[in-house]
């Protein structure tokens, strides 16, 4: 078959085409690249795999980063409407090092220094659905979390047999599903949310390990020292001439107050940047003698806040009221 019209076009390029459509078949048939062969514009569709797992597959030695895997899960699922009807879903995991996209590692895959993985990266992020070998799906929100950004480095995959097409709410094209809420608690109790949430974990964990030289954190602020210091002030708290915070009348929500130095501009620049390196040694002590849970939104806090420092500026910076990622 031939289709020689081709309207609604993403590509303006025969090459783009080529490029994008070589990539596209390579992940969405990756598992069935030895039933059948696949050519584009007389180039052979080589397999590549979303989650880096597979050795035979494109870019898995790309350089010398890897897909680090979790173990995977099999659970049988019966459907409620049909109870002799049943079918298998296959949960594949990994994470992978903040580094993976990037071409020089040292620096942040941006522009440039995005290598041939990044494509992959940012076009399979969230949760991969595939059909008897056929990716189908990919949907970045889920009925307990939402992929951010900086999720690109954790791959989820929920393989499935056909058998189950009707929970999964296949459409007739079999390009997208509608997932059912029996499929979403069946998921639930496989453990797909906490396997998440610990993928995440390794990510972070990464992060902070990236940062270090020879096991060693770097310090080029000085911020360790600070900290260091800051343990050793007494625990009496001075009397406060000008408040730091201040409550809101009605709602009682703390906010900056307008009157303290750092906040109305009456501060040097010299003086708001040791006060501001003060503020997140304390942060950070706070953190290290936290559990889990807590030093886990610690850390997403200033990773979040550092990201769009680097990104805006810190006079343009929007508050972050949380920890969750960009």
């Amino acid at each position: 078959m031939v289709i020689e019209k081709l309207d609604r076009l993403d590509w303006a390029t025969t090459l783009g085409m080529r490029i994008n459509l070589v990539r596209h078949f390579g992940v969405t048939y990756h598992k069935l690249a030895k039933e059948t062969a696949i050519h584009v514009d007389g180039h052979r569709v080589l397999p590549i795999d979303p989650l880096f797992l597979t050795p035979e597959c494109e870019f898995f030695l790309l350089d010398e980063d890897r897909a680090q895997s979790l173990d995977r899960i099999d659970i049988k699922v019966r459907n409620p409407a049909a109870p002799g009807q049943e079918g298998q879903i296959s949960l594949r995991y990994a994470w992978l090092p903040p580094s993976f996209g990037a071409i020089d590692k040292t620096r942040d895959a941006v522009g440039l220094n995005a290598n041939a993985r990044f494509p992959i990266l940012k076009d399979y992020h969230g949760l991969i659905f595939s059909r008897n070998g056929r990716i189908i799906d990919v949907q970045s929100r889920v009925p307990w979390t939402v992929f951010i950004n900086n999720d690109r480095y954790i791959r989820v995959e929920v393989e499935f047999s056909a058998s189950l097409d009707e929970m999964f709410g296949v459409t007739t094209t079999k390009q997208q599903v509608s997932v059912s809420t029996a499929v979403w608690h069946a998921l639930r109790e496989a453990g797909l949310p906490k396997a998440i949430e610990q993928l995440r974990g390794k990510v972070r964990s990464a992060k902070l390990e990236r940062r270090s030289v020879g096991g060693q954190r770097q310090d080029p602020t000085g911020l360790e020292e600070i900290s260091k210091r800051l343990v050793q002030v007494p625990s009496h708290r001075p009397v406060r001439t000008v408040p730091l915070l201040t409550r809101d009348g009605v709602s009682l929500d703390l906010r900056p107050s307008d009157r303290h130095p750092l906040f109305n501009g009456t501060a040097s620049k010299i003086e708001t940047s040791r006060a501001l390196r003060a503020l997140v040694g304390q942060i950070i002590n706070r953190a290290s003698s936290s559990g889990g849970r807590r030093r886990s939104d610690y850390e997403c806090l200033l990773e979040d806040w550092s990201d769009v420092l680097t990104r805006t500026g810190i006079t343009d910076a929007p508050q972050i009221l949380g920890s969750t990622d960009e």
